[in-house]
């Protein structure tokens, strides 16, 4: 009869609706292995073991693996157990030994276990829910289905950085929706909020800065056109390693790997010879490119230690991965080269405020296109630069490739551990440089010619003058006091000219 002719038809039609139109109503229970995202702390997964940050008293290590063998959510119910622990690792594969860390401890890049580290607050804001439009990453006659098995956090980036899904066209994302259950993400353009159900809505709040463009771009790529790589000298450098060969670690497959040649390095009276520790922005391109035309492998030109290929990048925290030879010691994964007691760690070390001047200067000159309407000028200057501090503020130390990661960071270890034995500042490179190879018996040298570049004041001649004068003027009120309290550290070792000008200037009125 008519009535269950249309009960029929309602069932067809609800059916219909769930299977074609995407309801995203899942009844499947969480998998208690994944990934927990409910009411417990936050973690993002960072590859490679917890490494870098503080040790546990009771034995001077920095994991705790008294936990043993767990799950993922075993081992993480143990870390939000422990008042202390900020950090927990387990392996990729094999045997899951849970292993607990205390602050500071992240990713070094390793590929054998995974660290994730607690969050102090969501990134974003997370509701029950859904939006009441129809996701974009969402296509059935396309095949286009979003993602699966990601984590929260996970989900949450791929929105963040307007992430293209497979057979899914590429949107502005306002909002993402998140099943953990599956760790299933689809992204929305235009969000009406929908609370309820099983799904997870996560939109932006103001607790992190949105990630740009060389940021997300870093991903993927070891050096992304849109991303700041740093000054001329080291993409000429990448450029001219890459024809050479220097980088077939990026490629194992075409053949085996260029070992760490120590055979033209020399050695000081008590048989230690020298590696570099590359401190962005501070004249490394020019001293690995000298030690590589004397057959010396530094930084760059150094790809692997004890037959272990470096990965082309370190992924140190969300959104951010730095080259291996911009990676500070800490951070390096075992066997890390710079332990090897056969070694002395050197660096180069430069005023705070010349060094992110001087970031700017080659970031603009170098990849304008990031900067379409930016004047490379003193307002054009603050404005990138608060845009960086506010990213650093909010935890993102390894912005833009390790560039402001502070250079005290490259030097000593949040242990305590000293990584740079011989700290030579910029101001006296050459003689000291020249020094310290005599003194190891290294036969290279460097020249004041081979310092100097001048490539960025060209296309910023408003900011060419660096004298003490002109600097303080170049910098903002509010960028000098965010710096002072960002790199505390940097100035503690290095001292403030700026702060010693101004002091100078109030004495002689008195």
């Amino acid at each position: 009869n008519w009535k269950n002719l249309l009960v029929a038809s309602v069932t067809f039609a609800v059916t219909w609706l769930l299977m074609s139109d995407m309801l995203f109503v899942e009844d499947i229970p969480p998998d208690p292995g994944r990934h927990r995202q409910g009411k417990e702390a936050l973690y993002t997964k960072i590859i490679g073991n917890c490494r870098g940050g503080m040790q546990w008293p009771s034995d001077n290590k920095v994991w705790d693996c008294t936990p043993g063998s767990l799950d993922n959510a075993g081992c993480q119910a143990a870390c939000d157990a422990n008042p202390d622990c900020r950090a927990y690792d387990l392996p990729v594969s094999g045997q899951w030994r849970c292993c607990l860390f205390q602050a500071g401890n992240t990713g070094n890049g390793g590929s054998s276990r995974h660290c994730f580290v607690k969050l102090e607050a969501r990134p974003y804001d997370a509701t029950a829910g859904k939006c009441k439009e129809r996701p974009y990453t969402f296509d059935r006659a396309e095949s286009c289905d979003g993602w699966s098995s990601l984590t929260e956090v996970e989900c949450w980036q791929k929105c963040q950085c307007n992430e293209q899904a497979t057979n899914c066209p590429r949107k502005t994302c306002a909002a993402a929706m998140f099943y953990p259950a599956k760790g299933r993400c689809h992204l929305y353009s235009t969000c009406t909020k929908q609370f309820g159900g099983p799904a997870t809505l996560l939109t932006s709040n103001d607790s992190l800065a949105a990630p740009d463009k060389e940021e997300c771009g870093a991903k993927d790529s070891l050096a992304a056109p849109d991303m700041e790589v740093g000054d001329a000298e080291d993409s000429k450098q990448e450029q001219s390693a890459s024809e050479a060969g220097n980088r077939a670690e990026y490629l194992p497959e075409t053949g085996p790997l260029e070992p760490l040649d120590v055979q033209n390095l020399g050695s000081n009276v008590h048989g230690k010879k020298l590696l570099f520790v590359h401190l962005p922005k501070n004249a490394g391109s020019t001293i690995e490119a000298i030690a590589n035309k004397g057959q010396i492998k530094w930084g760059l030109y150094r790809n692997m230690y004890k037959g272990q290929p470096f990965p082309p990048q370190f992924a140190l925290g969300p959104y951010q991965k730095c080259n291996y030879w911009h990676t500070p010691p800490q951070y390096f994964p075992e066997p890390n080269p710079y332990s090897d007691p056969a070694f002395d760690a050197f660096c180069v070390v430069r005023d705070v405020w010349d060094r992110l001047l001087s970031e700017f200067k080659y970031a603009r000159s170098h990849h304008p296109e990031n900067f379409p309407t930016m004047p490379c000028n003193r307002e054009g200057f603050n404005v990138y630069l608060e845009d960086k501090l506010a990213k650093l503020s909010r935890g993102r130390k390894f912005v833009s490739n390790c560039h402001f990661v502070p250079q005290t960071d490259f030097i000593t270890g949040a242990d305590g551990k000293v990584w740079c034995k011989h700290v030579i500042n910029m101001e006296n490179l050459v003689p000291k440089f020249n020094e310290l190879m005599v003194q190891y018996n290294t036969n290279i040298s460097l020249s004041d010619s081979e310092v100097v570049n001048k490539a960025a004041d060209d296309q910023c001649p408003d900011l060419k003058d660096t004298s003490i004068e002109s600097m303080l003027k170049i910098f903002s009120e509010a960028n000098k006091r965010a710096i002072r309290k960002y790199y505390e550290k940097d100035f503690d070792l290095l001292g403030d000219p700026l702060l010693r000008a101004l002091r100078t200037e109030s004495d002689g009125f008195t």
